[in-house]
């Protein structure tokens, strides 16, 4: 009896190391994982011409890509306690089925392209937010990246304040795009995509 009993652990213990080292990623494969649309974190909504990509950005992803997929430095480290208590969105905005440059192709002279982008700059981050356990929460941090014509696409930056007691609720984000002429956009995020999220293997 008592060596049936001790199976019995060495089989569940075996199981549940099994499963966890089935969510446990190298850097690499963690930051493909992040980035693959099946998985949920990355997703995109085509209105009319205009495509929109949307990335949530783990704190894990944000210090991999910025050291390289290095995270056993202590940058890695000390920048993951810096982000810590915001999540993270990119929301890349480009043509659909086309490389030309998005903002010369909708505006229809000089003085309304630098209106455009002014309006990307100082403005837009008042129309982007973030329903969570029913809180409407606004942007904490938000930055336009403007590629000056060297990239066809811009990049919205932004963060909101972390849920500190579940970080995996299901979430909304709204945009109210009011400057390419597609109206709001609603980009869901079920709260499987968090709880299924791999850990990283350092």
């Amino acid at each position: 009896m008592k060596n049936r009993i001790s199976y019995f652990l060495i089989v569940f213990v075996m199981v549940i190391d099994s499963c966890s080292n089935r969510f446990m990623l190298s850097p690499d494969s963690f930051t493909k994982w992040v980035e693959n649309e099946d998985n949920g974190m990355h997703t995109h909504c085509v209105i009319g011409k205009i495509r929109y990509d949307l990335q949530y950005k783990p704190v894990e992803y944000v210090c991999l890509i910025e050291n390289r997929n290095n995270s056993g430095n202590s940058d890695f480290a000390k920048r993951k306690k810096e982000l810590d208590g915001l999540q993270y969105y990119q929301l890349r905005i480009s043509l659909d089925k086309s490389n030309a440059d998005l903002m010369m192709n909708i505006s229809s002279g000089d003085q309304d392209l630098y209106r455009r982008l002014s309006y990307l700059e100082f403005d837009f981050s008042n129309r982007i937010k973030l329903i969570e356990d029913g809180d409407s929460l606004p942007c904490a941090l938000y930055h336009f990246q403007n590629y000056q014509g060297l990239a066809p696409y811009v990049d919205l930056v932004f963060a909101f304040r972390a849920n500190p007691k579940d970080n995996k609720s299901a979430r909304t984000l709204f945009v109210d795009d009011t400057i390419f002429g597609s109206g709001p956009l609603h980009f869901e995020f079920p709260s499987d995509v968090f709880q299924d999220t791999p850990q990283l293997n350092n």
